[in-house]
């Protein structure tokens, strides 16, 4: 796992050489000037990064807009007086030949299964995961170009564990790669939490069988593999429709997880159940009636 660190660690020394200081203007109508920066640093507590603002900002706006982007920075404007604004840095986004990285200051989405989201019925997402949201701050989204699709995420702890295990004073962060084999996607990842890892895999998709074109989602891992009783979590979840026949329309679905109630940054929608269900409707109509069954 030290050998993992360290050549994450070497990576992100790089991304900190090319994303260091850029100065920024805007004009005519926004005018503020300043610095922006991208830090990283690496010790015997682990990895942390960070954006910033340095101390010579000033802004003055003929107009009144509530966000900008400049200069690969974003920021979030707020007013102290009708021509007076206070900058606040959102992210910063840098490329180089080899690779592109997205710094925010915000939490990012990658999974349900790691990085949770509270989902209304209506499939709205009104907040983060309560666990989620107080214990990651800023986040960092590596691409690389040879690599098409390849996309490697790390979200920054709001505190480094300094813990008595070796791996928790490297690994208070959680990481996570992302990556489509069509035709399906894969999400791999782990963290620390309650003072030992997680680690676990998600696969999701489509696959496309002719009449049937099911949805597929699997996903398998491990919560607390250093204690004496590792808790193993696993899950399979195929659902989909066809219609066999005119007005007939099969929507069959089959679930069965177990232990994901471990998983402490999942999202409200990923739960455990183990059943198997055929949903059956038929459609007809006798002018001028339409029966539903």
């Amino acid at each position: 796992m030290k050998k993992l660190f360290t050549v994450l660690v070497a990576l992100l020394m790089v991304v900190s050489i090319f994303a260091a200081e850029k100065p920024f203007t805007l004009g005519p109508n926004v005018k503020y000037t300043g610095t922006v920066t991208f830090t990283l640093t690496a010790d015997k507590d682990g990895v942390s990064f960070n954006g910033a603002l340095s101390d010579d900002v000033s802004a003055s706006l003929s107009l009144s807009p509530t966000s900008d982007t400049q200069a690969g920075a974003t920021f979030e404007i707020t007013y102290t007086s009708f021509s007076e604004a206070t900058l606040t840095l959102s992210s910063i986004t840098f490329s180089t030949p080899y690779f592109g990285a997205y710094y925010t200051t915000e939490k990012q989405f990658v999974n349900d299964y790691f990085t949770g989201r509270v989902y209304n019925s209506d499939g709205s997402k009104p907040d983060w995961n309560s666990e989620f949201k107080s214990g990651f701050a800023d986040a960092l989204k590596l691409t690389f170009p040879a690599v098409a699709g390849l996309e490697v995420y790390i979200e920054d702890n709001t505190t480094e564990i300094t813990g008595t295990l070796d791996y928790a004073n490297w690994f208070s962060d959680m990481l996570l790669v992302k990556y489509p084999v069509a035709p399906f996607t894969l999400v791999g990842g782990m963290y620390v939490a309650g003072g030992y890892y997680t680690v676990g895999a998600n696969v999701f998709g489509t696959v496309d069988l002719g009449i049937f074109k099911p949805s597929v989602d699997v996903f398998a891992g491990m919560v607390d593999a250093s204690s004496a009783n590792p808790k193993t979590v696993y899950g399979v979840t195929v659902s989909g429709s066809l219609s066999p026949v005119a007005g007939l329309k099969l929507a069959p679905t089959l679930k069965y997880t177990d232990g994901i109630a471990n998983l402490v940054y999942k999202s409200n929608n990923k739960t455990d159940d183990k059943f198997a269900q055929l949903g059956v409707t038929y459609t007809t109509t006798f002018a001028p009636v339409t029966v539903t069954a």
